[in-house]
This record gives C-alpha cells, sequence and structure tokens, in this order.
C-alpha cells in the first residue's frame, strides 16, 4: 500500500521505536470502500497473533470503517459530529 502510495509510513516525533501510518489522499476513498485492497496490510497486522486473537482483531477492524468519518481517514471536509471528530 505504501508503494501504491494509499498510506505513508513515518517514524514517530517522539518515540524512536513507533512508526507511524498514515492514509493518503489517494488511499482514502479505497480506505473508505474497504474489500480486497486493505487485505494485504490486515493480514500483516495480525501475523504476529494467535489464530483466536486474529480473528477478534480481524473482528474489530472490520467494524472500523463503519466508524470513521472522511476526516478521521484525512479527506477534507466538516467534522462528524455524530462521532466527536
Amino acid at each position: 500500500m505504501v508503494e501504491r502510495g494509499l498510506v505513508r509510513r513515518r517514524a514517530h516525533p517522539t518515540h524512536g521505536k513507533i512508526l507511524e501510518m498514515s492514509v493518503t489522499a489517494a488511499g482514502v476513498e479505497p480506505a473508505l470502500q474497504g474489500g480486497g485492497v486493505l487485505e494485504p496490510c490486515e493480514r500483516g497486522a495480525l501475523r504476529a497473533f494467535l489464530p483466536e486473537e486474529q480473528e477478534q482483531g480481524r473482528e474489530h477492524l472490520h467494524r472500523m470503517p463503519g466508524t470513521l468519518s472522511p476526516r478521521a481517514l484525512g479527506a477534507a471536509g466538516p467534522p462528524d459530529e455524530t462521532h466527536g471528530a
């Protein structure tokens, strides 16, 4: 996804071991649509967990898009007042 320009990674400004990832402008629409474009990232993120933990993590990840506003994903626009953004 980084190579496709959908997300970017950068070092955290104060924590040397943290790598921040954020959605780019090009990645907003695919992130909102979900589907196959996010599956490789999901698999990678869950790889370190036990199978039952992976399933629970997957369930949480699949619920997230419904709670995120386009603004939370980096798109321009007014705040989504229903989610306190």
